[in-house]
Formats: C-alpha cells, structure tokens, sequence
C-alpha cells in the first residue's frame, strides 16, 4: 500500500513538473512574439522618414477598353516637417499613351482618430479598413473610384517587418485583391469601370532602400491568387530578394530567394531621361513558369526635377494568367 502511494506520488510530481514546464515555454512563446503590424492602428500615418499609400490597378468599360492606373500618397521629412507627394498616372492600352503628373503639398497629415484621407491638389484618396475612395485627374483623364478589399490584408516579410542589412528596415503591409468600381471621364465622356487594384502601405527608415533600387512585381492571377516578388538591387548586383503567395482564401505564404527567378527579356532605353530598363520578364516562382510584358513600353514617371522610375500595367501569360503591375527604380545609376 505504501509502495502505491509512493508511486502516485512520482506520478503527480512528474506531471506537475511537465506541466510547469509547459506553462513556462508557452509563456516564453508569447513574450518573444511581438506584434509589428496593428489594425486598425497602423492604417493612419507614422512619425517615420519615409511612408507611402500606393494603389495600382487594371480597370474596364463596359465595351471592354482597358486602363491601368497608378495613386501614390508619399510621406517624408524635410528638415523634420512632414509633407505630401502625389504620383498619378494612366495608361491607355487602346491609345498607347501613358499620362503621369507630380504635385507636392504642405497639408495636415491625418492623425490617429481623425478620417483616414489624403488631399493634394486635385487627388484625393479617403480609406476605411480595406474599403477606400479615389479621385485623380491626370490631364484629360479623371478617375473616380471606389474600392473594397476582398481579402484580409496580408503582412509582407511573414511578419509586417524587415530590417536591412543595408541599413534601415520597413513595415509593409498589402490589400492584393481589391474589387474597383467607379467611372473613367476623358473627352466629355464618362464611362463605367469595374476592375481589380492593389495596395501597399510601406513605412520604416526607407532612405537607404530608396538610395538603391528595387524590382517589384505585383501579379493578380484569373485563379484567384497573388504574388508580389521583389528584388533590391545596387546596380547589377541583388541584396534581397522575396516575395509572398497569397492563395485563393487570403492564406499568405512567404517566398524564399530560392524560389523564384526572373529573366529579362527586352529593354526599354528611355527617350526623356536615356535610362535603360529591363521590359518583359519570365517569372518562376514555386514551380509556376510566367510570361510578364508591359501593355505599353514607355510608362517611365519622370520630370526635369524628378529622375524617375518605371511602373507599368502588364500582362501575365504562360502556365496560369492574369494581369500585373510592375516598378522598377534605380536604374539611374547605371546609366
């Protein structure tokens, strides 16, 4: 009888000790995790260097003519005063023209608790939990839009964070498949589109990324999924290279270096700043082989104050299909 209590006894004292024992790695688990990316806190502007609200998408008439358009919000510093720049472009597909203009303003930067909206000029951008409000006028083309997520937003570098070896680090989040509807105006006209966007938020100590250059590809797949690959460069050679695969439900996987490659197939010498870009890329990303081509060369966002880069609509061929936006900045330097 005393040999069985003596045995009930180590039972006890063993599984109090494993159970301590998991308490105590389970406890660790929680405090080592940190949280870098917020909802709803993080959607409205942050006291950093360097930060941007950036839509891209394809948008169509109802007779089928498509468009592709560009909205950027940046945020920076000069001399510790925060300011605003606005980027804007649309690309024609059917006129093989592509419109851009740059205007900067001094305005308020929303805060914590106030409306979510940016206004520079005549571009106007207002965004609540994935459901957002565009206006642009790009020359003889205004937009009018509204967009809602169809997919929860998606935490680049796995967590919302990455820190450079480069020096520097971001917070990156995206919205990857965004359902458009609004109206496209030019010559008198207006016209109903429906269409898909995409979003970024980026903010961080971004200077030293910027000072290089980067590749960004952000692929809509017709199966429902997404993939945004990118690649930072200095000149020819790559410092860091990722991307992630967003499934059908939302499900976010992250892309290792390894496995994805990009070819170029074509250049682009640019006739307003003599830069020469890489135009056409074969995608092979996790097993999947894709053509990507710009819809028109020339869509290089450049004046005679700004050196520019390139961002451009594309198509998506080869195993699956689907249309794409892609930048590229840097190339500058190679000139």
């Amino acid at each position: 009888m005393k040999n069985q209590v003596k045995i009930v006894g180590i039972i006890l004292i063993m599984l109090l000790f494993i159970l301590s024992l998991t308490l105590f790695f389970n406890k660790s688990e929680k405090e080592e995790e940190t949280i870098y990316v917020s909802f709803p806190e993080d959607e409205w502007p942050h006291n950093e260097t360097v930060e941007w609200y950036y839509w891209t998408g394809h948008l169509e008439t109802n007779e089928g003519r498509w468009f592709g358009y560009e909205l950027v919000f940046f945020i920076y510093k000069i001399n510790g005063q925060q300011r605003q720049t606005v980027h804007s472009a649309v690309t024609d597909i059917q006129k093989n023209t592509f419109n851009y203009t740059i205007q900067s303003s001094i305005n308020p930067i929303p805060r914590s608790g106030e409306p979510l909206q940016f206004e520079v000029s005549v571009f106007s951008a207002s965004l609540n939990n994935g459901n957002d409000k565009l206006y642009s006028k790009v020359d003889n083309y205004t937009i009018d839009l509204d967009l809602k997520s169809l997919k929860p937003p998606v935490l680049q570098h796995e967590v919302g964070y990455k820190s450079y070896e480069f020096g520097g680090y971001t917070y990156y989040y995206s919205r990857t498949r965004i359902n458009t509807t609004g109206t496209i105006t030019f010559k008198n006209g207006s016209y109903q589109v429906n269409g898909t966007s995409w979003f970024d938020h980026q903010w961080g100590d971004l200077i030293p990324a910027t000072l290089l250059g980067w590749d960004w590809y952000a692929i809509q797949l017709d199966d429902g999924r997404e993939i945004m690959l990118f690649d930072i460069h200095s000149g020819q050679e790559k410092l860091l290279t990722g991307g992630t695969l967003v499934d059908e439900d939302g499900t976010a996987v992250e892309i290792m270096p390894e496995e994805f490659t990009a070819t170029v197939l074509d250049e682009l010498i640019s006739s307003k700043t003599g830069v020469t870009y890489p135009s056409g890329w074969k995608i092979s990303v996790k097993g999947i082989d894709l053509i990507l081509q710009p819809v028109i060369k020339d869509q290089e966002v450049a004046t005679s104050s700004y050196a520019g880069y390139w961002e451009g609509a594309c198509t998506v061929e080869g195993d699956l299909t689907g249309r794409a936006y892609v930048e590229l900045t840097g190339y500058l330097s190679l000139k």
